[in-house]
């Protein structure tokens, strides 16, 4: 039995699984074994482990008229959310504050000071170099880089995905080396995958050849890989008989442009049938920061992959052995119609690919790793 409790704090739940934070920070907290995790963020309420509901701070929603993002992220700030959580946790005690995201760090500094405990902060993306990428305005980065020091000097570590943003870290912030974890994001693989047969699919796309491209469609680095499909991909890749099929929500089904070859599937209960039965996988990415899962999602089911570099950072694929990594667009076609028409030899590519993530990207021991690490801390 769990001898000790941590309090991770989130702006959002860990629900639905369809974004790569809500799969970390769920996959994570349910493989504790030493302590038992203690979710405080807003609903819908996830019953794998204790969640507790804090009261939000509610910017007006005219607000999101002038801003690019959802006001949403601003819910721990003020009074309101801290006094809601001390009733909420009233007599517990933690061994650490988990605080995931930045923009959480107003609660769960308030938290960790009041209970006098260690406070990780989770970069799940270094948020300065996401802004900058994603927005290009000055203003933005110049704030949430003011923002974000502020939070990484007032911590005790940082966890982060990769060694690409802890030498951020380094190099932008001046955060001391020692300061800063790594904690990977990891997958569940099954030894042995199971085959998903063409009849799963939609019946528009069985008889078709498609490259798969994974994600959330409001996530801004998705939807710029969206407008790149459009604009740069499928006119290329149609001509050649091949499809883009977007997996993901919130978008809703829609196949009115399968002869042009892009169909959106919209939300899907499994993404394996899709996977499975693509020709290739794809990361067309060029914004965003950590590591993304969508890559680690295609390698665990051992499929061949094509990516751009900015999509694959912080990852150890080898180009070339384990991931095709190309940065201008007829280049990266080209090697989707090369894993097409020589589709046994680029399979090979997939299986290792899969090996390294079996070796290096497990949830299981990602979580165990990182639970020792407090744990030490918390002594």
């Amino acid at each position: 039995m769990p001898s000790a409790e941590i309090l991770c704090v989130s702006w959002h739940s860990t629900l639905p699984l369809n974004t790569g934070a809500n799969i970390r920070i769920r996959s994570i907290l349910q493989e504790y074994k030493k302590v038992k995790p203690v979710l405080l963020a807003p609903a819908p309420a996830d019953d794998t482990f204790e969640h507790l509901e804090f009261e939000k701070f509610q910017f007006p929603k005219w607000l999101n008229k002038f801003v690019p993002f959802h006001t949403e992220i601003f819910c721990c700030l003020g009074s309101k959310p801290f006094k809601s959580a001390l009733k909420l946790l009233a007599n517990r005690k933690f061994v650490a504050v988990q605080c995931e995201h930045l923009w959480t760090y107003p609660l769960a500094k308030k938290l960790a000071q009041h209970f006098k405990i260690p406070l990780l902060l989770v970069e799940h993306n270094i948020e300065t170099t996401y802004v900058e990428r994603a927005y290009g305005k000055k203003i933005f980065t110049s704030v949430v880089r003011r923002l974000e020091k502020k939070a990484l000097d007032g911590s005790d570590r940082i966890v982060v995905c990769s060694e690409i943003d802890a030498k951020i870290l380094q190099d932008k912030f001046n955060i001391p080396s020692g300061k800063i974890w790594i904690v990977p994001n990891g997958v569940y693989i099954e030894e042995k995958i199971k085959s998903y047969g063409r009849d799963l699919l939609p019946e528009l796309l069985q008889s078709r050849d498609f490259v798969v491209f994974l994600g959330k469609t409001s996530y801004q680095p998705n939807r710029e890989a969206i407008e790149i499909i459009e604009k740069e991909l499928i006119g290329r890749l149609a001509s050649k008989g091949v499809t883009v099929a977007v997996v993901g929500g919130p978008a809703e089904p829609d196949y009115s442009q399968l002869d042009n070859g892009l169909v959106f599937t919209g939300f899907v209960p499994e993404i394996e049938p899709f996977v499975m039965n693509a020709t290739a996988c794809i990361a067309p990415l060029i914004s965003g920061s950590g590591t993304r899962l969508k890559i680690l999602e295609y390698a665990g089911l051992g499929r061949p992959i094509v990516a751009t570099s900015v999509a694959a950072e912080g990852i150890d694929l080898k180009n070339n052995q384990e991931i095709l990594l190309r940065d201008d667009w007829n280049s990266f076609c080209a090697a989707i119609i090369e894993i097409r028409n020589e589709n046994s030899r680029w399979n090979k590519l997939g299986e290792k690919a899969k090996a390294i993530v079996q070796q290096k990207y497990k949830w299981q021991s990602i979580s165990a790793s990182f639970e020792h690490q407090f744990m030490q801390l918390s002594k």
